[in-house]
C-alpha cells in the first residue's frame, strides 16, 4: 500500500519570507525528503488557461 499523505512545505504563518528565502527553504525541504528515502511525485501546471488566452489574443490581432 502506498502512503499518499500530503506533506506541507510551509505553514501559513511562515509565509512572510522573501522569494529567495522561500526557494532556499523549499530546496532544503525537498532535499530532506530525498535524503529520507521518501517517494517523490511532481505535479506541474502548464498554465493552460493563460496560454489559451494568449492564443486567442494573438489570433484576434493576426487574423488566424
Amino acid at each position: 500500500m502506498v502512503d499518499t499523505k500530503t506533506i506541507e512545505l510551509f505553514r501559513r504563518d511562515e509565509m512572510v519570507f522573501t522569494v529567495q528565502e522561500l526557494i532556499k527553504k523549499a530546496l532544503a525541504a525537498i532535499g530532506a525528503l530525498f535524503a529520507g528515502g521518501h517517494p517523490i511525485i511532481v505535479a506541474y501546471s502548464g498554465g493552460k488557461d493563460s496560454v489559451r488566452e494568449h492564443e486567442i489574443r494573438w489570433m484576434r490581432e493576426h487574423g488566424n
